[in-house]
């Protein structure tokens, strides 16, 4: 018999909270391990949302807090991380959502290969990327998944200066890391209801 919890978080109604539940403690190691600022953020209407930085806790941090701010799902690292890897049927119904607002002005919706070689080139890639330009921040973030559901985003800020393939595979690795932590405290937290 599902719990109460299990209902919850399988039904999308307060997932948000077991996953800053599970993710904070994730996202503030990182940041004490390799200063860089940390955000987890979740997919709202159109576009991801983040719910939680350790940006205060960053020792290298260009802008301020980024928490409740939305970013587009193509332009950033976060939205490619979700877009890209969610289930078909959910990135179908999201595409066709964003076709259909008035208020979108995303030109790659209007070309269907654009978007399958936008989605190939971020899975190959397996990670959402945003690149900054000088004197800015780069964007690398992964899915976190829970049975098979993307149900948020860890995304980790890097001065643009700094990132390269060598910096950019190490943080894959550790973000990859990372997203299991969260996922197995998450499971941890469901059964123990």
């Amino acid at each position: 018999m599902l719990t109460e919890k299990v209902l919850s978080l399988s039904s999308g109604y307060g997932n948000e909270a077991w996953l800053m539940q599970a993710s904070v403690p994730v996202a503030r190691k990182i940041t004490r391990d390799v200063k860089w600022p940390v955000a987890i953020g979740i997919f709202d209407y159109n576009a991801i949302v983040v719910q939680y930085s350790t940006r205060p806790y960053s020792e290298f941090v260009l802008q301020g807090s980024t928490v409740n701010k939305r970013f587009k799902l193509f332009k950033s690292a976060m939205g490619q991380a979700f877009l890209s890897f969610c289930e078909k049927e959910q990135r179908d119904e999201i595409l066709e959502a964003l076709r259909n607002d008035e208020l979108q002005e995303d030109l790659i919706l209007q070309d269907e290969l654009k978007i399958k070689n936008f989605i190939s080139e971020v899975r190959l890639r397996g990670y959402g990327l945003r690149i900054g330009k000088r004197g800015e921040s780069t964007h690398m973030a992964l899915p976190i998944k829970y049975n098979k559901e993307v149900i948020g985003v860890i995304g980790l800020s890097i001065f643009s200066s700094c990132f390269n393939d060598t910096i950019a595979a190490e943080y894959l690795e550790l973000l990859k890391k990372s997203s299991l932590e969260i996922v197995e405290s998450l499971e941890e937290m469901l059964s123990s209801e």
